[in-house]
Parts: structure tokens; C-alpha cells; sequence
């Protein structure tokens, strides 16, 4: 599997936008649109100047390729054979500068809450890829974040990615970010 995430910090007055984005996205399962949503955060990371719906600018974005723990594959297995029916629900976030690893089963310095991706954000799987995202508003307390993960009620872990290089820099009343996951489950070819 791959796991690559991105952090993007927008102006506070451009998140009533984002949100109406996000319900577009969840109420459509617009596909296209959270694809796109992805593209245009990869060409901020390679320095280019991109544009939102609604002439919605990136004041920033941070990019991490981290990995899925075995604990959120061991869940995704199990899905699969019908053995749970749990639902990747919750991204997190915090201030961890530890390296992920496979084993890790929490975010090393989470800051509380969690945002629910089913209400604020969205949650797609198509062909072999899925796309979670979360927004947070300009209320969440000023943060540095340095790691995201995605959870589901039970708080089990999906994956853990931190943002090594450039960690995303959030003022709380100023600011507010979006964190993006895209996973995709790759073949391995030959053995």
C-alpha cells in the first residue's frame, strides 16, 4: 500500500467555501472533486500557484508519504472477510516528530479532538484508492502540525504520516487546514 497525505492552510474566510466544497464532495461522492482537491495540493507543494472554486487560494501546504500501520491493514483484512464492519471515521492530528513506523498504534503527541470526516470532510474509495480528508476549522487552538492519522471509533489507527520537512504552521482565529490522505492499494509485481 502507499500512503501519501497533504496539510493545507487556508484563510479563515475562505472555509465557509471549503466546507460547502466538502458537502459537495460527501453528498455527490464526487470522486473528481476530492481528486482534484489532491492535484492542486500537490502543485502548491512543487511551488505553483493554484486556484480553488471560489478563487479559493493555498497559503501552504505540507506533503508527507508515510505508510499504513499494521494495525489498520490487519482492520482492512478483516473488513474484507466480514469479520468487523467498522468504519475509517476520525482524522487526527499532532505535534510527534517521531519517525512512523509499522508497529505505531497511536500519533505520538496527539492534540485533541479529532475531526469527523463524516461531517466536516469525506471519506471515497474508488478502483483501488481511497481519499479521506478532514477539515479544521480557525477555532482549533494554535498548532504545529507534525503528524495526522486516520481512526475509527474504536480509535484504531489506519495510518500515521508526519510532515517532516515542513511542518503546517495553524493560528488559531487566522487560519484553517484541511488534511488529505490518499491510500492506494498497489500490486506487487513478481517475487
Amino acid at each position: 500500500m502507499k500512503d501519501k497525505c497533504y496539510a493545507a492552510l487556508f484563510e479563515k474566510n475562505d472555509l465557509p467555501s471549503l466546507y460547502k466544497m466538502a458537502e459537495k464532495i460527501r453528498i455527490n461522492n464526487d470522486y473528481d472533486l476530492a481528486s482534484d482537491f489532491d492535484n492542486k495540493c500537490q502543485q502548491k507543494w512543487n511551488d505553483h500557484n493554484p486556484i480553488l472554486e471560489n478563487n479559493i487560494e493555498f497559503l501552504s501546504v505540507s506533503k508527507a508519504n508515510d505508510l499504513v500501520v499494521t494495525q489498520g491493514i490487519n482492520q482492512n483484512i478483516d473488513a474484507i472477510l466480514g469479520v468487523n464492519v467498522f468504519r475509517w471515521q476520525y482524522m487526527g492530528k499532532g505535534t510527534g516528530t517521531t519517525a512512523p513506523s509499522a508497529g505505531q498504534t497511536l500519533l505520538v503527541a496527539e492534540v485533541l479532538p479529532k475531526v469527523d470526516m463524516s461531517l466536516f470532510g469525506w471519506r471515497l474509495a474508488a478502483g483501488h484508492t481511497l481519499r479521506f480528508a478532514a477539515i479544521f476549522g480557525e477555532s482549533v487552538p494554535t498548532i504545529t502540525v507534525n503528524e495526522c492519522g486516520i481512526f475509527n471509533a474504536n480509535s484504531m489507527m489506519l495510518n500515521r504520516n508526519m510532515f517532516s520537512t515542513q511542518p503546517l504552521a495553524h493560528t488559531v482565529n487566522v487560519t484553517g487546514f484541511i488534511l488529505s490522505s490518499i491510500i492506494e492499494f498497489v500490486p506487487i509485481v513478481g517475487t
